[in-house]
């Protein structure tokens, strides 16, 4: 290949992301604690974001697919 960008997605892209907004959340001391409640912070602020301002169409916010679930988007910048 010569270059360029792709755009991928699934499982495989979504784990390094909430890995790396995890860490971003534990050095900035906003994410203290045992792993259940490190995970919960950037869970219950996704989960909070105000619906049309944040996230994807079908997620849980905006226009959810009955019986499908996407889960909320992680926002690391808030880290």
């Amino acid at each position: 290949m010569a270059g360029g960008y792709n755009t991928i997605s699934g499982t495989s892209m979504a784990s390094p992301h909430i890995a790396g907004t995890v860490a971003l959340c534990r050095s900035s001391g906003t994410c203290p604690g045992t792993p259940t409640q490190v995970i919960s912070k950037p869970r219950s602020d996704a989960a909070a974001a105000t619906p049309g301002t944040y996230g994807f169409r079908e997620d849980p916010n905006s226009s959810p697919i009955t019986g499908r679930y996407y889960g909320y988007v992680a926002r690391a910048a808030g880290y």
